[in-house]
């Protein structure tokens, strides 16, 4: 090792002399980075000023041209009140008179709830003297009375040489009928702009006032636009009139290209308090960047609009390019000044990293090697012509050829012809199809003919192009011969299994043949004992003494006793032999039905039935009948001592499966013999408290077991028992 790195750095001597220091690298390399960080912050701080003066004037030309477009839209609107009016008026001068149906009609026709809900109401104004009162009453009061009003009212009473009261409005319901009989030329702010639009025989407004629409919304901010109406002959006949709520005008105008900017709308040209109609923004808060107050005439009339920016508008793009640009020009200086910097630095780290990197390729190249050297398989390397480039240790050692005398040849060179062209068709196949192939054959060796896994896959240039293949050959002779082995011993247990099954299945006939006989032949003998029992009572009972009769009684009991142990076990022996039919079973309506059963049989009990709707099933109904008998009735049996029994069928969720369950509040049971509820003739409680055969459980384990299920039982002494079973019948149905 020594050696080798001494050869490869050369003398210590030369390689200190031929390379500059790290110190005068480091000297050299960093003025120029500090010369470009500086020079570019500098930049960077110059364009970061220009941009935020042209952000700043462009926020305020976006702020000017939003101000414009809020006033330009008060004056469309306004504009859009005048022609409303003007319109109304143009009825009278093309009629000699205009009936409230025809003023009806005309609001109609404007559909301003929709398009223009501001205005409040359309209403006509009839300007008349003392002398025309008579007439005027006589004319509009059948069609007030038709609507239900008193008559035509004026207010404030009292005589005057001119009116000019209001006779028509639309909509002609609740507020508004109040304005009918109002006298506006009383009103002196009314009465001025009247005179100012008959002046100009254009539609004019009134200062800013006050409307109380109704108790729950308040007063509110308003005005009415006034335009005087001729008849056909170009006699003055009244004055048509809109009131307009601000509130309602203003939020016409905001649209999304008013975000941004706040405003507030005064009547006259001297802002204040009492002139204010709007305002979208609270006094005080924080100092707008951008304001602007500008004076309009509208309706004869001067507005001052004030204009202010809001904090949303540096929020929708106009400021952020200075700050971007701050950012970006201070990463992309840093970045300058530690490329730079990498320049410098970047030969002696890049021949550091040759070093390494030809140090670790050496190294990376002797562990493949050794590894390919210590393979288990015979591994080899050939080129597209199919001669040998590489073999390694295993190779030989299979083959029983040197390598030196092998490399640089093919197959048929090296093998007999018939191994040779067994060789050659599986290099093709990878070759010719470009894709790796795994391959069992048999092959020579020094020992003679033995099974191998070839796996041979191609190897290809930057191109995608096929130069070559590798393959690893894995001698299997031994695998080849264990799966031989172990087929026979496969072949040797289903045999066994075959035989032992048979053998099982021909006991458990005969077991089944047996319990069957016995229920059967047991019945004849219990009748005889039971009948002649009766008959030795009944005949000799005088000359039977008290004792003799007690034990005839236990003799019948006895009797009847076994009787019963001999139907559960033919009952038994019918659930486990007979044939199931599956389909779906309706376990609500069975539950039902065996609590009507139950109930029949003892009608002196009262029980409090629970039995969940809609509960079914796939199965074989008759059996399931017989497992829901045995638990119902066992629930129905041990809470017989229970004052208020209650007993319960229905369905919950178990560690995520959906069971059925019994539940009763009876006597329960000690979980600690919960093992023996469902054996055979097992009894968890004494026959003189409970009666019974411990046969029932044991017939609903089997039946639950054929549906593919399992049923267990949870309770506690004095509180009751809980029964709880799953079918899962398509799992237990036989394959057809």
């Amino acid at each position: 090792m020594a050696t080798r790195e001494a050869g490869q750095g050369g003398p210590a001597g030369a390689g200190a002399d031929s390379r500059p220091s790290a110190g005068g690298i480091r000297a050299w390399g960093m003025w120029p980075a500090w010369l470009v960080l500086g020079a570019g912050l500098l930049l960077t701080l110059g364009v970061w000023r220009w941009a935020g003066e042209q952000a700043l004037q462009a926020r305020e030309a976006e702020f000017l041209t939003r101000a414009a477009a809020v006033r330009e839209a008060l004056q469309v609107r306004m504009a859009a009140y005048e022609q409303i009016l003007k319109g109304a008026s143009g009825l009278f001068a093309a009629s000699e008179r205009v009936s409230r149906d025809e003023w009806r009609d005309y609001h109609r026709s404007l559909q301003l709830g929709q398009n223009f809900p501001a205005i409040l109401a359309l209403a006509f104004a009839r300007d008349f003297t003392q002398a025309e009162l008579p007439a005027l009453r006589r004319e509009l009061e059948p069609e007030l009375r038709r609507y239900g009003l008193g008559g035509f009212n004026l207010r404030p009473p009292g005589e005057r040489p001119r009116y000019v009261a209001n006779v028509y409005t639309e909509p002609f319901e609740g507020v508004h009928l109040k304005a009918i009989g109002f006298d506006m030329w009383q009103e002196p702010t009314r009465r001025e702009t009247m005179q100012r639009a008959l002046a100009t025989r254009q539609p004019a407004i009134t200062p800013k006032i006050v409307l109380s629409i109704d108790q729950e919304s308040g007063p509110v901010a308003a005005f009415i636009m006034y335009m005087p109406a001729y008849d056909h002959g170009g006699r003055l006949v009244g004055y048509v009139l809109a009131p307009v709520r601000m509130m309602a005008l203003v939020a016409d105008l905001l649209t999304p290209v008013t975000r941004g900017i706040g405003f507030s709308i005064y009547d006259g040209s001297e802002p204040g308090e009492n002139a204010l109609f709007y305002r979208s923004r609270p006094p005080g808060g924080e100092r707008p960047q951008f304001t602007r107050s500008e004076v309009v005439t509208l309706g004869g009339r001067q507005w001052t609009l004030d204009f202010a920016s809001e904090p949303t508008l540096d929020a929708m793009g106009f400021s952020r390019t200075p700050h971007v640009i701050l950012v970006a020009g201070g990463l992309f200086s840093v970045l300058l000044f530690w490329l730079v910097r990498g320049i410098a630095t970047g030969h002696r780290r890049a021949l550091a990293l040759a070093r390494t990197m030809t140090a670790e390729l050496h190294e990376k190249q002797r562990f493949l090697t050794d590894l390919i050297e210590a393979s288990s398989a015979a591994i080899f390397v050939k080129d597209r012509g199919g001669r040998l480039l590489m073999v390694n240790r295993k190779w030989e050692e299979v083959t029983g050829l040197a390598r030196q005398g092998a490399v640089g040849k093919t197959s048929s060179e090296l093998f007999a012809a018939p191994d040779a062209q067994t060789i050659t068709e599986a290099d093709r196949e990878v070759l010719e199809s470009g894709l790796a192939r795994a391959k069992e054959i048999v092959l020579p060796s020094i020992t003679g003919p033995r099974d191998f896994l070839s796996l041979r896959f191609p190897l290809k240039n930057d191109a995608g192009e096929v130069t070559g293949l590798c393959g690893m050959t894995t001698d299997i002779t031994e695998r080849k011969q264990h799966e031989a082995e172990l087929q026979r011993l496969n072949r040797d247990l289903e045999r066994r299994v075959a035989e032992r099954t048979a053998e099982l299945q021909t006991a458990v006939r005969e077991l089944e043949a047996f319990s069957y006989s016995v229920s059967h032949d047991l019945r004849a003998p219990l009748r005889a004992i039971n009948g002649f029992s009766q008959l030795l009572e009944h005949d000799y009972a005088a000359g039977l003494d008290e004792t003799a009769r007690g034990y005839l009684a236990r003799v019948r009991a006895g009797s009847v006793k076994m009787g019963d142990l001999i139907d559960d076990l033919h009952e038994l022996s019918r659930v486990t032999r007979q044939a199931m039919r599956f389909k779906p079973v309706d376990l609500s309506r069975l539950a039902a039905e065996i609590a009507a059963e139950l109930e029949e049989m003892e009608p002196g009990r009262r029980v409090a039935w629970s039995i969940a709707p809609d509960v079914t099933a796939t199965g074989d109904a008759g059996l399931i009948r017989s497992a829901l008998a045995n638990l119902l009735g066992n629930a129905w049996k041990y809470s017989a001592n229970r004052e208020g029994a209650c007993i319960a069928f229905g369905t919950e969720v178990v560690g995520g499966e959906t069971v059925c369950f019994v539940r009763d509040n009876g006597a329960g049971f000690d979980m600690q013999f919960a093992g023996k509820l469902f054996g055979a003739f097992q009894r968890l409680h004494r026959p003189d408290e409970f009666p019974g055969t411990g046969i029932g459980l044991a017939i609903v384990a089997r039946i639950v077991t054929r549906h593919g299920g399992r049923v267990w039982g949870e309770g506690k002494p004095g509180e009751g028992a809980t029964f709880r079973f799953t079918l899962h019948a398509e799992a237990a149905r036989p394959e057809k």
